[in-house]
């Protein structure tokens, strides 16, 4: 009865009636939007530039890591963009590569990279010392050779990766032990990128123009439209950020945005410490998100 008693004064209010009333009606309805739906204008910033073909971009809290598959070779810079360090030429001997395309550098300890036609996981401690590489199936009846693409590592240092021959994502433990195994649902058509959060596994479908969110054992919980963007990338509060050539927006409804003043060619993306990372076709490129 309060409740109705309130609404039948606001409308009594002869502020609110007619033309007048509408105006401030519309007036606060946008105010109020403003509040949750911000976008605003900047021009990326690169600092490293002159890749060939990078296919993948992480970020800790003193180092940047390309996967450079063009050049065969994963190139370490500090935050100002400045090589550090470098692994890796064309070949199938231990530092070299044919197709890295994916890391995962965790806290910078240990540096999983995905040789896909090299049919192996190799793994490097944070001085890019070669540790061991995962080759084959693990605990398998056969010996099949995997043929590993995009790969994720969890705060238990597990390690889930997708094999492009079985179509499926297999885990196993920081000693190379199987976890688990499981084909890829129906409704995806394409492994385009992985990502873990939490107890949840992103996985981006360009193919089908959406993003899949997975449980670890492979049920799918949801899926959404990418609506026109090409890379998605989740942060550690489990917002959704979808990028496409021209902008940045959080996949919620505050549609927070940031737009870029021209179209460029998005590879990878991640975000840390309020900074976007982006990596293009050809440079590192960096973005203030907050």
């Amino acid at each position: 009865m309060r409740k109705q008693g309130a609404q039948s004064r606001f409308l009594r209010n002869p502020l609110l009636r007619g033309d007048t009333g509408v105006c401030l009606i519309l007036m606060l309805i946008l105010f109020s939007t403003s509040i949750f739906a911000q976008k605003k204008s900047v021009s990326p910033e690169a600092i490293f530039t002159n890749l060939k073909k990078p296919t993948s971009l992480y970020v800790t809290q003193d180092h940047i890591f390309v996967v450079e598959s063009g050049r065969n070779r994963v190139i370490k810079l500090n935050h100002l963009g400045e090589i550090v360090n470098t692994v890796g030429f064309l070949g199938s001997g231990n530092y070299e590569f044919d197709t890295p395309i994916d890391i995962d550098a965790t806290n910078g300890l240990k540096i999983y990279v995905s040789d896909n036609r090299n049919n192996r996981i190799q793994i490097f401690d944070r001085r890019f010392q070669y540790l061991t590489s995962l080759r084959r199936y693990p605990r398998a009846r056969s010996s099949r050779p995997i043929r590993p693409t995009h790969l994720s590592v969890n705060s238990f240092n597990e390690l889930f990766f997708y094999d492009q021959d079985s179509n499926s994502i297999i885990s196993v433990d920081d000693l190379g032990n199987k976890l688990d195994e499981f084909q890829i649902p129906n409704v995806i058509r394409e492994v385009s990128d992985l990502q873990l959060v939490g107890k949840d596994l992103y996985i981006l479908d360009l193919k089908s123009k959406q993003y899949h969110l997975l449980t670890y054992n492979g049920v799918e919980i949801r899926s959404y439209p990418l609506e026109g963007a090409i890379q998605i990338y989740v942060d550690k509060k489990g917002e959704e950020w979808l990028i496409s050539s021209s902008s940045i927006r959080n996949s919620r409804e505050t549609k927070d945005e940031i737009l870029f003043p021209e179209d460029i060619v998005i590879v990878d993306v991640t975000k840390l410490n309020g900074v976007f990372y982006i990596l293009t076709n050809k440079s590192v490129l960096i973005v203030q998100a907050d």
